[in-house]
């Protein structure tokens, strides 16, 4: 059982595709995987899609550890959202933001992949550069998921 029906629906999308290790979650077999374009701007990183195509344009001047944790966070609108930001009021831009962010925690460390590297013999530093993500994110979802085993809530397996 995992945290959220979110998580379980990512995980569960994975399994669909064979994403089971770190390797699995390269964006070029994230974008195989799902369909999805992929190119590199000169501007901030954002997605476009509609019913048939799907593209992410990701910010190419920057490390390659937040263009990860900004493919994460589009591939998260492109998986879970509908309609134009530039057409939403704030408060609903901010809503599908936040989603977007929680999206990325699970999509980038999803808790079955992750889950051999919750050992003492790991640190947050190294589990950054394994899963090729910011530390701080790291240290986010790390966080996330002691709270989650510790609240005997929904332990994940």
């Amino acid at each position: 059982m995992f945290h959220s029906n979110l998580e379980a629906w990512i995980v569960n999308e994975y399994d669909i595709r064979g994403i089971h290790t770190i390797d699995d979650l390269s964006i070029e077999n994230l974008c195989l995987q799902f369909n999805i374009d992929l190119e590199f701007t000169d501007s901030e990183s954002k997605c476009i899609w509609d019913d048939g195509y799907q593209l992410i344009l990701l910010k190419q001047d920057q490390p390659l550890e937040n263009q990860r944790w900004d493919f994460f966070h589009e591939l998260g609108h492109i998986m879970r959202h509908v309609g134009n930001q530039r057409a939403m009021p704030l408060l609903m831009i901010e809503y599908v933001e936040a989603q977007a962010r929680q999206f990325s925690m699970y999509a980038s460390m999803p808790f079955p992949i992750i889950k051999p590297y919750l050992t003492s013999s790991y640190n947050s530093q190294e589990i950054a550069e394994l899963f090729t993500l910011p530390v701080s994110i790291v240290e986010d979802r790390l966080a996330m998921i002691l709270r989650q085993l510790n609240s005997g809530r929904g332990k994940p397996s």
